[in-house]
């Protein structure tokens, strides 16, 4: 029983030490800002997103998402999608992409951009969710009015974009369905 007060003991003012250390060093303790790509370690250089792409022999040490790739001059026609979001019961949607003049190649992901090849990414009111690979995805959780982006991304991560436009496709989450 001796054992069991002192360890109640040492837990106690452990924590409570180990709690007065932290704040007496400005440690942050309401979280980060996920936004900030400072609090994920930017400009350290061990982040993907933070270094530049090495294109020598097709090579990827990271990738941007912000950057644009314009492929309106390439001969395989120009990519393009369609949305559909088909009900799946309480907020869940199966979302359905339709591509056209593009195939999807998660096999060639981080490697050099090969013309009408890439992958997907969703975004939900602006936020990216995922990369997509395939036709459909469950969306969980959406509220009525969301907006749901899906955009055409090379292998290498730019986002097409042709004669100006990015190639995206937007559908508004419907009201609720009974």
């Amino acid at each position: 029983m001796k054992s069991l007060y002192l360890a109640i003991i040492a837990l106690f003012f452990g924590t409570g030490f180990g709690f007065l250390l932290a704040v007496s060093s400005n440690a942050q303790l309401e979280g980060h800002d996920h936004n900030d790509p400072a609090a994920h370690g930017a400009g350290t250089g061990h982040l993907a997103h933070d270094m530049p792409h090495d294109t020598t022999a097709g090579a990827m040490t990271g990738h941007d998402h912000s950057a644009m790739l314009d492929v309106t001059s390439e001969a395989t026609g120009m990519p393009d999608l369609s949305l559909e979001l088909h009900h799946d019961g309480g907020n869940s949607y199966n979302l359905q992409v339709r591509y056209q003049n593009f195939a999807l190649t998660p096999e060639a992901v981080n490697g050099p951009h090969v013309p009408g090849t890439g992958h997907a990414h969703i975004h939900i009111d602006g936020v990216k969710l995922t990369r997509l690979y395939s036709d459909w995805f469950l969306l969980s959780n959406l509220t009525p009015g969301a907006e749901v982006k899906v955009t055409l991304n090379a292998n290498s991560h730019e986002q097409l974009m042709h004669s100006g436009k990015m190639v995206e496709a937007v559908i508004t989450v419907p009201a609720a369905q009974n």
